[in-house]
């Protein structure tokens, strides 16, 4: 049986090995990791053979290139409740579809523009006017909307053209303010979505990590052990962002992925670390040598982070059976985003430490001033006696009596009993907000959208008809069945 010495003796002869090979691995990893950014996506496609997939596939046999991919609103709204049908309405609309229509950065992306002023002459019928206006003005009559049809989603031409038409209906004349112009619809959330997936990655490094980090400092108490989980989180993530790569060109994985991952890489580092390096210090503190140290480091530590980190990997892979290969792809990101932090740390970690001992053994805040760089070596007695007087340790003796933990687990249970309960109704929700980010250009149209429009407007359903055996299809019996179609709707779906 190989022990635990034999092959800590084996790894201190390559550690220099080990560190060259994630140094190596990280640059390797840097060009595939940015490919990576660039190759998620933010559509969600529905499971293998349930009925939506099948509408779709039909969608794209009877329609091929013709098929309509996306959708862009814009919403005209009178910011003074005056009524949104007069000449500045319908000047507006003309001005929407011209830009539209003669965008010529990318040929042919715009198919159609509708609107209440654009199909067609007003002849003054009042049968037209009336079904029209149902389509395109709100009830109260103080909004419309336009629809621009797209044969692109997701892609940059389309957010190319998103980002143009924003651009331009900031330009255009409001009347002193008494209107408003604004740009929505689903390409338009998705868009925001990608967008805001970036700034969350950003915000994640402006201000999560060095967050997480001065309160790693604060328990470590030593500058030079910092470097070792900065370090650690940009292998990890090269690494795990180049793996993730191929998969992306295989797999839908989503865009909001790449926030994930960062998360646990972040908040993972820093756990081990904090286990690893706390550990490390105490051992030299108890005047053990360096390799002494870390082979203890390992021994106690590394346990808990191999299995403690196994387990969760194990989790997250759960989540990689949903039928969904959005959803699969996100439990597989997060897993390997674990994995690769595990290995890092019980890796890389030691190999530096038994490298480089001497620096990394230098305790304090501050690195050139010597009465803050090492404290006195505490003997083991001296340890002993302040661990039992510490809070946690009079905690944990004062929990782990019969009588309290008895006390304590009936506690814990009824505190959560209300929510328990709160379970049995439990809904689903769809809500966009969910996923959106509150404060996108999107999102803020959106909710003034909807205190004029349902959200059928621009999330309708689509319903494919196909006639069967040859029957044409503009036939007595299609309108007959698509009429009793549509009465079946309106009476038995809820609004």
């Amino acid at each position: 049986m190989v022990s635990f010495d034999n092959v800590f003796r084996a790894f201190y002869r390559v550690r220099l090995v080990v560190i060259a090979v994630w140094v190596l691995a990280a640059l390797c990893s840097a060009y595939f990791a940015l490919q990576f950014m660039s190759a998620t996506t933010i559509m969600f496609y529905p499971p293998k053979n349930s009925e939506a997939a099948k509408g779709n596939t039909a969608e794209q046999t009877y329609y091929g290139d013709q098929a309509v991919a996306g959708m862009l609103v814009l919403y005209l709204s009178s910011n003074t409740n005056s009524s949104i049908l007069c000449d500045w309405t319908a000047r507006t609309s003309r001005l929407i579809n011209d830009t539209a229509m003669g965008y010529d950065k990318h040929k042919g992306l715009v198919v159609d523009v509708q609107g209440y002023y654009l199909l067609g002459n007003h002849t003054g019928d009042p049968v037209i006017l009336l079904a029209m206006k149902e389509v395109f003005v709100s009830p109260s009559g103080h909004a419309t909307l336009l629809f621009i049809e797209m044969t692109a989603i997701l892609t940059p031409p389309a957010f190319d053209f998103i980002t143009y038409m924003r651009d331009q209906s900031s330009k255009w004349d409001d009347e002193g303010g008494n209107f408003s112009i604004g740009v929505t619809g689903y390409n338009a959330m998705l868009f925001d979505i990608q967008e805001g997936s970036t700034q969350d990655m950003e915000r994640m490094d402006l201000f999560a990590l060095p967050l997480a980090l001065l309160v790693l400092m604060l328990v470590l108490r030593a500058w030079p052990l910092m470097l070792i989980p900065c370090i650690n989180v940009g292998i990890t993530i090269l690494v795990s962002f180049a793996i993730m790569y191929p998969i992306a060109l295989l797999w839908d994985v989503a865009t909001f992925t790449l926030a994930m991952m960062m998360s646990v890489i972040i908040a993972m580092s820093i756990d081990y670390s904090l286990f690893l390096l706390s550990r490390y210090r105490e051992e030299v503190e108890l005047g053990n040598k360096n390799y002494t140290a870390v082979k203890k480091m390992l021994l106690h530590a590394g346990g808990i982070v191999l299995t403690s980190g196994g387990v969760l990997t194990v989790c997250l892979l759960g989540i990689a059976v949903f039928p969904v290969s959005l959803m699969a792809s996100m439990g597989v990101a997060a897993a390997l985003s674990l994995l690769c932090t595990i290995l890092v740390n019980l890796s890389f970690t030691p190999a530096m430490l038994l490298t480089f001992g001497k620096f990394f053994s230098i305790f304090g805040f501050i690195p050139c001033v010597k009465k803050c760089r090492r404290k006195p070596v505490k003997t083991s007695d001296e340890r002993i006696h302040e661990d039992t007087h510490s809070f946690w340790h009079r905690s944990a003796s004062f929990s782990s009596t019969t009588k309290w933990s008895i006390i304590i687990i009936i506690a814990v249970l009824l505190f959560c009993a209300p929510f328990g309960v709160m379970l049995m109704y439990f809904e689903w929700s769809l809500d966009n907000m969910q996923v959106i980010p509150s404060s996108s250009p999107a999102a803020e149209i959106l909710n003034d959208l909807s205190t004029e429009f349902p959200m059928g407007k621009i999330y309708p359903y689509q319903v494919l008809a196909i006639a069967c055996g040859g029957r044409p299809l503009l036939s007595p019996e299609y309108f007959d069945t698509i009429h009793s179609m549509l009465y079946e709707i309106g009476e038995n779906v809820c609004v």
